[in-house]
């Protein structure tokens, strides 16, 4: 089965199903300072998800296309995929 992240969940499925990759839990579960890794979002590309000292959500791609990676809380990088699933 392939793994998909908050994101490309909420593109692919919407609502209906839970991504497989988490981001915001993922991003509680971590202390400041701390990242986790081995995943790999089959949509794409999400390989860690960190949790900076000043407590941003930092996520990171294997292929970076310049979206900005840094959020100062996890809700404004799901609120942020939301208003994007919202516009279509």
């Amino acid at each position: 089965m392939k793994d998909y992240c908050t994101k490309c969940s909420l593109e692919i499925f919407g609502k209906e199903r839970e991504p497989e990759l988490n981001i915001e839990q993922m991003f509680e579960a971590l202390q400041p300072g701390f990242m986790t890794t081995g995943m790999l979002c089959e949509g794409c590309g999400l390989v860690a998800v960190t949790r900076t000292e000043d407590n941003e959500l930092k996520v990171v791609y294997s292929e970076w296309e310049g979206e900005e990676l840094i959020y100062s809380e996890p809700s404004d990088y799901i609120k942020k995929l939301q208003n994007n699933d919202t516009d279509e």
